[in-house]
């Protein structure tokens, strides 16, 4: 029924009541039996009578058929209705009493006669009753609106008990046909994913031959044209020729011939930015369309399970720890099938990176320790939550706090379900040397008590004792228990600031190699630029006038550059722009230093003092030897032998005490005294120390930092880095192959 009948439905709904039918009526019960009798009020009659009259019109103006609306007015013309008039079909009075009718009981028979012949007597009914309203005010229509109108309802008139049953059971019986009809519909699926796959494979053979006649065709082109002599378009700009179109195909025939050549030799349009790839797509056919392509982007962010932090901090986070770790767990073992999965190692690693110049974010992520040389790539640290704020305990600590509550839970229980498979798991914590005292609650790397694993003064590192388990037993070696006792403590608690945010052991903390190796380099290249300006500062002063100056610093300058490594030194000026006698130098990569390592100590003894250059050289060599190493995957040398090596490195460096800059005892940093005292116990622990090196999360920074300078529309920049690694993860199966190279010596001639 129309939607215009629903207020008025709406306004009398059950209005109709039933009653007992009129005496009169006794008499003719023997011709045709009374079912009931129906009252209907005026009122609502009338509105019918309005309602109907109204539709009929609409309805004969939308259709442009000639029907009277005299049915509507008067019921003299109600008998010529046709049983296609719009007025029985759509604007019956049936149906209105079946809407009114109390509890909607019973229901109307489906012969269009007997519809017919309920619609015209209702109709009369209704018209009367409307010329009554028309003709009374006041009173006398206050009386009409209590009145009713009985309506009887004849037998025949109705559907009777048994019909409504066959209709029940011929529906019942056309759904035991359908679920007979379907009850195979797993058999079905398959059979037609066979024939799927039959045509698909059909399609691809004969894609592979019409490519094949396509390459021959247009090998063929490509001869005729060069037999022809024909060149490249030169002529008049695209937007001066008459004949544009011809010329555009001319310019996207060769597009699409470049790109062919391109993909013959194994070179694809891998990692485009949007707006190349926009333009790739609309001059050629091949690639699918650039709007498609970000339809699938955001497909895949809703499929990412990230929520914001707290209001205090911007950033973002991922949902659930624990799922996180089990899909990377299960993706593991898939693809190392011989791994025995009884004990997963994972790291907690983090950072702070410099995304911009008033920026700062820090990176909390995690790794899989049995992936080994794969811990070293981006794609293998997995980000669990970023946030853009200084790397304070404050900021890791509020902005983190559910992240690390998660973890602990999971540190508690040591054990996970992956697959059906019950896991032990083991946590272990990563990352440089500011982030680890943070996640511990100590204070900075200058406080007097600055080391991680043991309570060794400042003023003590460069001593060094006999045995190495000194600094890795009670009661010089610090445990998780007594970092949280000591943090109470205002005063006497060996720097312990605040409660540490994770329950890893001390001894499932391991310190970087990768920023050992960073901050080490960094206090002998100091020391050497230093060396060499105070070196020249002494022969400066007794220089003639128009002869060169700071030859040391240049012949410094030169050897580094002459192991190819960028590097120079200048002077720091001050606002006035006059020199200010401070002195700075190129920030080095740790690729740069290692190059250094291995090359530069061979050509030091010729620039420094001569009474001192063999002892910076044996320092150079004998950190190089180090350093090799603690980068080993796998270190054949005994702690105990490594201990002794590492402390002939130290005590070389603190013989210089007095006589050069830069090497008193107060400059043996921690990771100086790390080195010696608390690489080779782990060394005894974990057999290897480079299974815990940071490069990878320093990959990770370098990716998140592209992706918010570059990718991202600053309106939500740790929610996009985030979104990112889950759509790469989504698809990882499609992921480019890199291609084999094979290094060839260079030619040492010309033939």
């Amino acid at each position: 029924m129309s939607d215009g009948f629903s207020p008025c439905c709406w306004r009398f709904k059950d209005a109709i009541i039933f009653t007992q039918p009129e005496e009169r009526y006794e008499a003719r019960k023997k011709e045709k039996r009374v079912l009931s009798t129906l009252e209907i009020p005026y009122p609502l009659l009338k509105e019918w009578h309005e309602i109907v009259r109204e539709k009929n019109v609409l309805l004969r103006d939308m259709s442009g058929q000639e029907f009277s609306t005299g049915c509507a007015n008067s019921p003299s013309t109600c008998t010529s209705t046709s049983e296609d008039s719009p007025t029985a079909k759509r604007f019956s009075y049936v149906d209105l009493v079946k809407k009114c009718t109390f509890g909607q009981c019973f229901a109307f028979s489906d012969d269009e006669n007997v519809r017919r012949g309920i619609d015209v007597a209702l109709l009369n009914i209704a018209y009367k009753i409307s010329l009554d309203y028309k003709k009374t005010k006041g009173w006398a229509r206050q009386e009409l609106n209590n009145r009713v109108q009985k309506f009887h309802v004849m037998e025949g008139q109705t559907k009777s008990v048994n019909e409504l049953y066959r209709e029940i059971e011929t529906i019942q019986n056309e759904l035991l046909e359908w679920k007979k009809a379907y009850e195979n519909l797993e058999l079905e699926k398959e059979r037609i994913y066979e024939e799927m796959v039959l045509a698909v494979n059909q399609r691809g053979n004969e894609t592979q031959v019409l490519q094949k006649t396509n390459k021959e065709l247009e090998d063929y082109i490509a001869s005729l044209e060069n037999s022809v002599g024909i060149s490249s378009y030169q002529g008049k700009p695209l937007s001066t020729v008459k004949n544009k179109f011809r010329t555009l195909r001319t310019f996207i025939s060769r597009a699409e011939a470049a790109l062919w050549f391109c993909s013959s030799f194994g070179v694809e349009l891998v990692g485009l930015r949007d707006a190349f790839y926009h333009e790739i797509s609309i001059v050629t056919d091949g690639p699918p369309r650039s709007y498609l392509v970000k339809q699938c982007r955001d497909e895949l962010n809703k499929m990412c399970q990230i929520e914001p932090l707290n209001a205090k901090f911007e950033g973002a986070k991922v949902n659930s720890v624990e799922t996180v770790f089990k899909v990377h767990i299960s993706d593991f073992l898939k693809q190392n099938s011989d791994f025995d999965p009884i004990t997963d190692k994972i790291k907690i690693n983090g950072d702070g990176a410099t995304m911009k110049r008033n920026s700062n974010f820090i990176l909390l992520l995690f790794s899989i320790l049995q992936t080994e040389e794969s811990v070293m790539s981006a794609k293998r640290n997995r980000t669990l939550g970023i946030v853009n704020g200084a790397e304070s305990y404050h900021t890791i600590k509020e902005s983190f706090q559910s992240l690390f509550n998660e973890v602990n839970d999971l540190i508690a229980t040591s054990k996970m379900t992956v697959d059906g498979h019950e896991i032990k798991t083991e946590f272990y914590l990563g990352g440089d040397y500011k982030f680890i005292l943070v996640m511990l609650g100590l204070k900075g790397a200058t406080s007097n008590y600055a080391c991680a694993w043991c309570k060794v003064h400042k003023t003590d590192r460069w001593r060094i004792n006999n045995d190495y388990n000194s600094y890795n037993t009670l009661p010089m070696a610090r445990t998780q228990k007594e970092i949280c006792e000591m943090s109470k403590k205002s005063k006497d608690n060996y720097c312990c600031d605040k409660q540490p945010l994770l329950n890893i052991p001390l001894y499932h903390i391991v310190v970087d190699e990768l920023h050992l190796m960073l901050r080490v380099t960094d206090i002998l290249i100091e020391n050497l630029v230093h060396e060499c300006l105070n070196w020249d500062k002494d022969d400066d002063l007794d220089h003639k006038k128009g002869t060169a100056t700071g030859l040391h610093l240049k012949s410094l300058i030169i050897v580094i550059k002459s192991c190819g490594v960028s590097f120079d030194v200048w002077e720091k000026r001050n606002a006035d722009g006059k020199g200010s006698g401070k002195h700075d130098w190129t920030s080095l990569l740790g690729k740069d230093k290692k190059i250094l390592l291995a090359d530069l100590p061979n050509k030091l003894h010729k620039i420094l003092h001569p009474d001192t250059a063999l002892t910076v050289v044996a320092v150079w060599t004998e950190f190089a030897e180090i350093y090799k190493v603690v980068n080993d995957w796998n270190p054949e040398k005994d702690p105990t032998e490594f201990f002794m090596k590492a402390n002939e490195r130290i005590s070389p460096f603190v013989s210089l005490n007095g006589k050069r800059e830069g090497y008193e005892r107060a400059r043996v940093t921690p990771y100086m005294h790390i080195m010696v005292a608390h690489i080779p116990k782990f060394f005894e622990l974990h057999k290897s120390v480079k299974i815990f090196t940071g490069q990878g999360v320093e990959k990770n920074n370098d990716v998140a930092r592209a992706i918010i300078l570059r990718k991202s529309n600053k309106w939500d920049s740790a929610g996009d880095v985030l979104q990112q690694e889950q759509r790469q993860w989504e698809l990882k199966e499609n992921e480019r192959q890199v291609r084999c190279y094979t290094k060839r010596k260079k030619a040492t001639g010309m033939l």
